[in-house]
């Protein structure tokens, strides 16, 4: 073991390195430390006293021993270098050379994926616009200055369909609030300038929030914003996904989007129990929160309105979500319902940017599979759709469902269910009096898919690869790759494949409209 005060030489780094363990630490100098971690990589630690009296620590972790007693000697030089010197040099500084010589080494200490975030922000959002501007300037930053950062970055990060890209927002705020911390704790700032800041644009973009919450609620709805049941089962049909399995999520996701008028959130926060027991659906769903997006991150929370419901549901609805259970292969009952790969909470802002818009193309009812495509449509309009239908179709045991009835189905206030839909109460846009939802339903996916299995004229048409290729316009070898990873449903007979007309339509390959069966 080298003495502490002495510099040891490479035999003796070469000697503790050779017998120390992962996640085993030893001193090799005075406040330098040799560590292996996890992955068996050597690594050395530095602290250095920089207050005196214990008060105050530095420290790090560096790759190398040079390297560690640079660090260390740079902060032990800090005994001798006076608060009042290191103020006026730091108030003289730019931030660029805040974050090069002072806090960009502690940045490199961080994770892998940390130090991205950290440097894009940097890159990207904060020096291109603060650029050569010194810290003394910034302490005297009045509100409006700080207002025009705010608008340069929202204008950057406004996304083609005019959304916001909050958590971009907020990460760029983030970093230089942790970089003029860190100027603070270096006692090269004597205070943090974007605290007040912060304080004053999180109350303020609260309150947006809020009217824009009550703005959304108030809106009147228009009868052309109301899509029809037809289009809720186009946009079904045409929805892509890479195997049956994910369609037809997709597909039932839709379902409670626009036959029970769920908002997004909440049909992302739901279970299966909150639809079913162990002895099937309870017919009825019981909404009990919803998936946020706040600042990039998804978390769980109450409903837009902050009250719980139970929603009306049909036995069309319940046997599809029934079928999307059983498919699924009965999962436990507290599993979510639409979960990402890792059965997380799903994105979605994903789903409408890379799935929604793409079925509305395909289904012929917007020119491109993009926001501002004529004839697109923000998928919350569902909810309008579910609504109207409410508002006019008839109960299964006769009669119309009551306003009060809708509301609390939909999670609304009767008050302001009434002014939302003041333009349709009375207009029966969808003509949807004396049938009832399940009646409206099926007759809409009888006219856009045809016959299906379990109806007395569904036929039941099997095609060869080679039928399926030159209906579709795909190769023979790619019907085939489809059949083989399962993407493609197929009966294996023979040596060969055979696949039906419907699944082929379910797949997006195949009109409806062409259908033999």
């Amino acid at each position: 073991m080298p003495k502490k005060n002495n510099a040891p030489t490479q035999a003796e780094l070469q000697a503790i390195a050779a017998r120390l363990r992962p996640g085993q630490r030893e001193t090799v100098a005075t406040g330098i430390y040799m560590t292996r971690d996890s992955s068996g990589r050597l690594r050395f630690q530095w602290r250095a006293r920089v207050a005196g009296g214990g008060s105050r620590n530095a420290g790090g972790t560096k790759d190398s021993y040079e390297l560690a007693v640079a660090a260390r000697d740079k902060r032990l030089q800090r005994k001798h270098d006076s608060k009042q010197n290191r103020r006026e040099r730091g108030l003289r500084m730019p931030l660029e050379q805040l974050m090069a010589d002072h806090w960009l080494e502690h940045v490199l200490t961080l994770e892998d994926n940390t130090q991205l975030d950290y440097l894009s922000a940097w890159n990207k959002d904060i020096y291109p616009y603060f650029k050569g501007v010194k810290l003394e300037a910034l302490l005297d930053f009045e509100p409006e200055e700080w207002d025009e950062w705010d608008k340069w970055l929202k204008k950057r990060h406004t996304k083609p369909d005019g959304t916001l890209a909050r958590s971009a927002v907020e990460k760029a705020y983030n970093v230089l609030g942790r970089l003029l911390g860190f100027g603070v704790e270096e006692e090269l700032l004597p205070f943090n300038p974007l605290e007040s800041v912060q304080s004053r644009r999180r109350r303020r973009d609260r309150e947006a929030r809020k009217r824009a919450a009550r703005q959304s609620e108030e809106r009147v709805v228009l009868r052309s914003e109301v899509p029809t049941p037809t289009q809720i089962e186009r946009i079904r049909l045409w929805l892509p996904g890479r195997d049956p399995l994910e369609r037809m999520t997709r597909r039932t996701l839709v379902s409670v989007l626009g036959w029970a008028g769920l908002r997004p959130g909440e049909a992302l926060y739901l279970r299966w129990h909150h639809l079913r027991d162990p002895f099937g659906p309870l017919g009825y769903i019981m909404v009990r929160g919803a998936v946020k997006d706040i600042a990039g991150n998804l978390q769980e929370g109450d409903t837009k309105t902050h009250t719980v419901r139970d929603a009306l549901s049909f036995p069309f609805l319940d046997a599809e979500l029934d079928a999307l259970y059983q498919a699924l292969g009965a999962p436990r009952l507290g599993a979510r319902v639409f979960p990402n790969r890792e059965g997380q909470p799903a994105r979605w802002d994903n789903f409408r940017q890379r799935t929604w818009y793409t079925a509305l193309h395909r289904a012929g009812i917007a020119e491109q599979p993009e926001a501002k495509a004529t004839g697109a449509f923000y998928p919350y309009r569902l909810r309008h759709h579910a609504a109207s239908l409410l508002l006019h179709a008839e109960r299964p045991g006769g009669g119309r469902y009551s306003h009060a009835k809708v509301a609390d189905s939909l999670g609304h206030t009767e008050q302001v269910l009434v002014q939302t839909y003041s333009r349709i109460v009375d207009d029966d846009v969808l003509d949807a009096g004396g049938h009832t939802v399940e009646e409206i339903a099926l007759a809409a996916r009888r006219r856009v898919f045809g016959p299906l299995p379990g109806d007395p004229d569904y036929r039941d048409v099997e095609l060869t690869t080679t039928e399926t290729a030159a209906l579709t316009g795909i190769s023979v070898s790619a019907v085939c790759a489809r059949c083989a990873r399962g993407s493609l449903p197929a009966r294996s007979e023979n040596g060969r494949y055979l696949i039906s007309e419907y699944d082929l339509m379910m797949a997006g390959l195949l009109d409806p409209s062409d259908r033999r069966g």
